[in-house]
């Protein structure tokens, strides 16, 4: 079990890792799981196995938000080959609002939403139910490394 972010502590063997990539290289399995800290998982099949006509995809679970970033199954000698395989069923996002920076008071966003994992750095920009984030910033939330903001439609503060 391999993770990017916060440790999940789901499992006593689980490493952290940079990407799929990497995972890879310390996976001492022919499977592994890559996941992402932040995500719920309470309700998560763990216990699932690829038919073998699929065994050379990178199973990919998506959360309520993008495609990707949900949990990854992966055959560690074929991940390189970046052939995908989507499940219907998503995983969700905790909701964390301390990785947001809210800049008019609100009475609701939604905490869970995240970047799109392969989107570049942006420091995104929300606006609320009056003014786009162009005319009035009210929650930002910034990438590492980000110099460029990307000014978002959704989710919309109250």
């Amino acid at each position: 079990m391999f993770y990017s972010g916060a440790k999940p502590n789901l499992f006593v063997f689980e490493q952290p890792a940079d990407s799929l990539e990497h995972a890879a290289s310390l996976s001492r399995t022919r499977y592994y799981w890559y996941i992402y800290g932040d995500n719920d998982y309470s309700t998560f099949d763990f216990t699932y196995e690829p038919p073998p006509w699929e065994s050379n995809f990178v199973h990919v679970w998506p959360t309520q938000w993008h495609q990707y970033g949900g949990a990854y199954l992966a055959n560690r000698d074929t991940v390189a080959q970046q052939q995908w395989h989507f499940h219907a069923q998503a995983v969700n996002i905790k909701a964390d609002p301390l990785l947001f920076k809210t800049l008019h008071t609100c009475e609701t966003f939604d905490y869970t939403w995240r970047p799109h994992p392969l989107d570049p750095p942006y420091t995104y920009v929300f606006g609320n139910q009056w003014h786009a984030a162009e005319r009035m910033p009210t929650v930002t939330y910034t990438v590492a490394g980000a110099v460029e903001h990307k000014y978002m439609y959704e989710p919309q503060a109250q």
